[in-house]
């Protein structure tokens, strides 16, 4: 699957980057693998429609047996190939049948990210999203509204559409100051920051159970940025726009 490429380019501002090791937390009372099989297994979705075959998403069951072989319907190759999985190093690993690796997925057990062995970035969650996924929900309801950055202006629906892509690059223009992570998971380390008004060119975006996040080339790593957040704990906000003003 080639529609996402990586793209690497020198950041015109300073952004603050940070190792990150993606290991899945540690469940209370979950020390073993059989714990961690049994707290991860179960229906997982990817709400991207890149990955799914049709009108539905993509599902991956993951059973808690190890005897016992994955389920995955709607998928696209590779992900329909999957077969097995593990736990390793802290990583949810989905194999072929023949023991190939098709993807290595940190997180928790609403969300876990990472990318196939194309590179190309994946997604699963539960089919109730996450904690972030019902909190912006409720705060579009109470509000009737997304608001546009840091304005009294509520977002229409061409507003959250994504960037176009050439050669695998697009740009968006940042309507608020917003915090880069590791992951497209509001649980993921924060690796640096971007001030509002920022032109930044992405390689990838995801649609995910709360929103879109596009990740971008920051030097040698790679961050990810969510389209919505909530601000002061109360505001649903689009954080920024499909486009650089000027170009």
């Amino acid at each position: 699957m080639k529609f996402i490429e990586k793209i690497a380019f020198a950041m015109p501002f300073p952004v603050i980057v940070a190792a990150v090791l993606m290991h899945i937390p540690k469940l209370a009372g979950a020390q073993t693998v059989e714990e961690f099989r049994t707290a991860f297994s179960g229906e997982w979705y990817s709400f991207e429609p890149a990955y799914s075959t049709g009108d539905a998403p993509c599902m991956v069951s993951l059973p808690a047996p190890t005897d016992a072989k994955v389920s995955a319907a709607n998928c696209i190759d590779p992900v329909s190939e999957t077969a097995r999985w593990r736990i390793e190093e802290g990583q949810i690993v989905l194999l072929t049948d023949d023991g190939k690796q098709l993807g290595s997925l940190g997180g928790n057990q609403f969300r876990i990210s990472g990318s196939l062995p194309s590179g190309d970035p994946f997604i699963l969650e539960r089919r109730e999203g996450t904690s972030l996924t019902r909190a912006m929900s409720a705060a579009i309801a109470k509000h009737k509204c997304i608001f546009k950055g840091y304005s009294d202006d509520c977002v229409v629906q061409s507003d959250l559409a994504l960037p176009e892509f050439s050669d695998g690059v697009g740009e968006v223009s940042t309507l608020t100051a917003l915090n880069v992570r590791a992951q497209p998971r509001g649980d993921a380390s924060i690796i640096g920051s971007l001030p509002e008004k920022v032109c930044l060119k992405v390689n990838a975006c995801l649609r995910a159970s709360d929103g879109f996040w596009c990740r971008a080339r920051f030097g040698e790593t790679d961050g990810w940025i969510a389209k919505t957040a909530i601000r002061s704990g109360e505001w649903p906000v689009m954080t920024y726009v499909a486009e650089c003003a000027g170009e």
